[in-house]
């Protein structure tokens, strides 16, 4: 017996229900993710390993797992994950194109946000000719990372922040691991205690980032607190001065050094003294006489005693303190803080050509060049440390502290703060940008430096010549004024794009203004360096190699004209 026939309209429906059903089943299959949910503006998501927040702005402000919030939202500038293109760009198109995704939009760029159970895929996406970056800030209970793309021990654990070209692994913080699957650089600490994941994504270009977030195991846990167990106190540390430091020299020729120690032991005498320097260059010169520090009282939050001083020190290199904590004769603890100079300080500032963003990485030749980036001092190989864009490329400023050592005879320090692509408006008084100065100016200290050196303007060829002059002049003054003291500037004129734009007078002509009107000394004119001095065959807007030393070169003969003028010809080299 054949079946009957089925109505028509019954075949439809049934194939109209079956359609329906496999649709359903393909847009959201159970337990295929998690579901996006509205909630006073903001976009929330419970995946089953972590949760998750995306703000009114696109950013977004929340990752936690394992009871530890993985980002900072709300540190300094930073909105956790956040489009940055001459400042946060806020993104505050939203929809949800899927059920586990959302898609903010803006003027400048673009960021999907796809929601997985165990982690999510940010879908970057420029929509400027010029380079963007998409900021991932940790929290500060990030404290560990395990690099690498292939899985690892956990005895190759180690301690964050740090810098890394490729931030692919593991990062740990508290209860949580957050891994990162796909290439991004990583720089930190950023605010003194954060890592900071850096996706840059070219101009008209799309980029992705793949995280997977979940809670830390017991043993991920355990390695973790292991790692970040404090070391043993040391029996005797120098808190100042520190290896590599250079002192900037008064007018009469050297410096007074302020000497900072502390002592876990129990002990009478603590004492300093100087050996190596300029005078004997081809023997061993004397050492000065052992000078007792004296005591300091007891602070409640500091274990051990305090120990300070003061030692003249005629300007030169080569300097060694030693330091010593005896009871009668008996010697208790000793170290030695190395290589030690008094010389010429400089801060740096402005936009790329200010930091690492030349074509080859740059050393100096002399040996007596050294770099700070507001903690601690090394040789000023590049990249330079210290700028807030954490360039890593090449740098002008070995070869300008060379040609200063080769004509002063004293070492050089320089400090960099620059970042890349800033107009001066990113650089307003209050703003990230000044704060990131002015701390190493206050790190510096009073009469710390001889001058803060300017480098920027490509970034507002565009912008009014009155414009251009009264922000930088109330910069200028404001530095001052933070500063307590009579900050010398030195400002470049600078406004080069490209070998068919070369010079743009507005920008020039508010520099040269400034000059004229005494509110900074003359630094270079580096619009005249083209050609071979610049990248990509010529054809770019930073320096060669071959640039790079003769952009430094002029500096460091604008700053010798100037050193000149108000210090005088310089001495015999020591």
């Amino acid at each position: 017996m054949q079946p009957a026939p089925r109505p028509p309209w019954l075949s439809c429906k049934l194939a109209g229900a079956v359609l329906a059903m496999l649709g359903a089943l393909h847009a959201a299959p159970a337990g295929a993710g998690p579901k996006v949910r509205e909630q006073g503006g903001e976009r929330r998501v419970e995946g089953k390993t972590y949760s998750a927040v995306v703000a009114a702005d696109g950013c977004l402000t929340g990752l936690e797992a394992g009871g530890t919030q993985l980002l900072a939202a709300g540190v300094g500038v930073s909105r956790g994950g956040y489009v940055f293109q001459d400042g946060i760009q806020a993104l505050t198109e939203l929809s949800a194109p899927r059920r586990d995704t959302v898609l903010a939009q803006g003027a400048l760029a673009s960021v999907r946000y796809d929601f997985e159970d165990d982690g999510l895929v940010l879908t970057v996406k420029n929509r400027t000719a010029r380079p963007l970056r998409y900021f991932l800030v940790l929290a500060a209970e990030v404290r560990g990372v395990r690099l690498g793309v292939e899985p690892a021990h956990l005895d190759a654990l180690g301690k964050a922040p740090r810098q890394t070209t490729d931030a692919r692994g593991v990062w740990f913080g508290g209860g949580a691991r957050l891994t990162v699957k796909d290439p991004c650089g990583g720089w930190g600490p950023w605010m003194e205690r954060h890592q900071v994941l850096d996706l840059e994504v070219p101009g008209g270009g799309e980029r992705t980032l793949a995280l997977e977030v979940a809670a830390a195991s017991d043993a991920e846990r355990s390695a973790l607190e292991a790692l970040l167990a404090p070391p043993p106190e040391l029996d005797l540390a120098v808190l100042h001065p520190r290896p590599w430091q250079v002192l900037q020299r008064d007018a009469r020729g050297g410096a007074d050094v302020r000497v900072n120690v502390r002592v876990l032991l129990e002990t009478a005498v603590v004492e300093v003294r100087l050996t190596g320097g300029p005078e004997s260059p081809n023997a061993t010169p004397p050492a000065s006489p052992w000078t007792a520090l004296s005591s300091l009282p007891r602070s409640r939050s500091l274990a051990g005693t305090s120990f300070a001083g003061s030692l003249r020190v005629a300007q030169g290199a080569g300097y060694v303190l030693e330091v010593r904590a005896r009871t009668g004769t008996i010697l208790r603890a000793s170290l030695r803080v190395e290589p030690l100079g008094v010389g010429e300080v400089f801060v740096i500032a402005g936009q790329s050509n200010s930091t690492n963003s030349g074509e080859e990485r740059q050393k100096p030749a002399s040996g007596r060049v050294s770099t700070f980036d507001g903690q601690s001092w090394r040789a000023a190989d590049d990249p330079q440390p210290g700028c807030h864009d954490k360039s890593q490329g090449g740098s002008p400023w070995p070869a300008f502290g060379d040609l200063l050592v080769e004509r002063l005879g004293v070492p050089v320090g320089i400090a960099c703060t620059g970042h890349a692509g800033t107009s001066v408006v990113a650089w307003e008084p209050g703003g990230e940008l000044q704060r990131w100065l002015m701390a190493r100016v206050h790190e510096l200290g009073p009469q710390g430096f001889r001058a803060l050196l300017w480098h920027q303007g490509e970034s507002d060829v565009g912008m009014r010549a009155a414009e251009y002059h009264a922000r930088l002049l109330t910069l200028i003054r404001a530095t001052r004024l933070e500063a307590g003291w009579d900050v010398p500037w030195g400002l470049a004129r600078v406004s080069y794009h490209s070998p068919n734009r070369s010079r743009f007078e507005s920008t020039r002509g508010a520099q040269q203004q400034l000059i004229d009107e005494g509110a900074a000394f003359e630094g270079p004119d580096t619009d005249t360096l083209t050609g071979e001095h610049r990248d990509l065959g010529g054809q770019g807007i930073h320096f060669s190699a071959k640039g790079l030393t003769a952009h430094g070169r002029l500096w460091g003969v604008s700053v010798l004209h100037w050193l000149e003028q108000v210090v005088g010809p310089p001495t015999a080299a020591r």
